[in-house]
């Protein structure tokens, strides 16, 4: 079956969406992980900061995974026209996924 390039860059725009969600939930999920207690005791709360794990490369290779296998599996199993509502609906679930963690993350390090 041969798809319009219309429906090649909507199928796409749904990977990439996918793809920001799951970023969002390995960023929320790892960080949970904070400096050891020990650590907390022993430095001031300026350094404790700095001494938690980072995971940026984490997200950023979680960000690439998922965009690779969603659009994998939606061109290779994904064989009918694209559902603009659902298109709509990923968008918006993307948008308050990330405005909610620009939110936690401006207002949990103004403390």
């Amino acid at each position: 079956m041969q798809r319009s390039n219309k429906d090649i860059i909507l199928l796409s725009i749904l990977a990439c969406l996918w793809a920001v969600q799951a970023a969002v939930i390995v960023q929320q999920f790892l960080g949970l992980w904070h400096a050891p207690l020990l650590v907390n005791d022993m430095l001031l709360a300026e350094v404790v900061e700095r001494m938690a794990p980072k995971w940026d490369l984490a997200i950023y290779i979680a960000f690439i995974a998922v965009a690779m296998a969603a659009g994998t599996m939606i061109f290779k199993y994904y064989h009918r026209p694209v559902n603009h509502w659902f298109l709509l609906f990923e968008g918006t679930v993307t948008f308050l996924m990330v405005s909610s963690l620009f939110k936690i993350l401006v207002y949990d390090n103004s403390r």
